[in-house]
C-alpha cells in the first residue's frame, strides 16, 4: 500500500494545524478509503530563526 506525506499550507493562520487542514475537511479519509496510507505533519505557525534543531 502507497504512503503519502501531506504537510499542510495556512501558514501565519492561528489554529491551523494538520487535523484543520487535512483530516476535518475529510481529505485524509477520501485517500485512505482509496488503499492510500496517509501521514500528515504539524508544523510551526512561524518560522522561528532561533531554533537549531
Amino acid at each position: 500500500m502507497p504512503t503519502l506525506l501531506l504537510v499542510h499550507g495556512g501558514l501565519w493562520e492561528p489554529g491551523m494545524d494538520a487535523d484543520a487542514f487535512w483530516r476535518r475537511p475529510g481529505v485524509v479519509t477520501g485517500l485512505e478509503r482509496r488503499g492510500i496510507d496517509v501521514l500528515t505533519s504539524d508544523r510551526l505557525v512561524r518560522a522561528d530563526p532561533a531554533r537549531r534543531d
